[in-house]
């Protein structure tokens, strides 16, 4: 389904996303896009960002959505510590985040963040292609602060060298609706 819009020049602009920089209402512009995403990521350039890491820099200081748009992302480890209120929004197994070559760490670490979602993306460890470590594909942890009321859904986490997820010294999260498969561990590793 092709939704139409309104172009800046009064033609008519096809897009599937109502939140396209063509309208003029990136992060750059205007702040938050209300009921939308505040930051999009897009390998095609039609976002604000073409990284998750990007994606991260971008938000404001009291958090936000970042959709990611479908492609696959190679990345290194991305760490997101001390930010609250941050939600990671994919479209299912098409919004792929995939860990470089050879760098033998975990794909997503989350650490000190409170309110934090992330929905509907494959993460993919790229185990085949890491020489050493027993690293987990997505960690939350607390790191001597708080990590509680967090959602992980819709998910698909594969290929680690260690376990699905690890989950160490949180409160009220909600694991739910996943796939894991291929990880050399456990599927999901609690602590403290």
């Amino acid at each position: 389904m092709v939704l139409n819009f309104p172009g800046d020049d009064g033609e008519e602009y096809k897009s599937i996303f109502p939140h396209n920089r063509r309208y003029n209402e990136g992060i750059n512009e205007k702040g938050i896009r209300a009921g939308q995403a505040t930051v999009v990521v897009a390998l095609d350039g039609s976002g604000d960002a073409e990284t998750l890491t990007e994606g991260v820099n971008l938000l404001p200081t009291n958090g936000g959505t970042i959709f990611v748009k479908e492609g696959t992302y190679p990345m290194k480890i991305l760490t997101i510590s001390g930010f609250d209120n941050v939600s990671i929004e994919g479209v299912g197994f098409a919004s792929h985040l995939k860990l470089e070559d050879s760098q033998n760490t975990k794909l997503l670490d989350i650490e000190n963040c409170d309110n934090f979602t992330i929905r509907n993306n494959q993460l993919d460890g790229n185990k085949a292609n890491q020489s050493s470590g027993n690293s987990n594909v997505l960690t939350i942890d607390s790191d001597g602060g708080t990590a509680k009321d967090f959602f992980v859904g819709h998910c698909y986490l594969h290929d680690g060298r260690g376990a699905g997820i690890t989950a160490a010294n949180t409160a009220n999260g909600i694991i739910t609706n996943w796939f894991s498969y291929n990880n050399a561990g456990t599927v999901i590793e609690g602590g403290g």
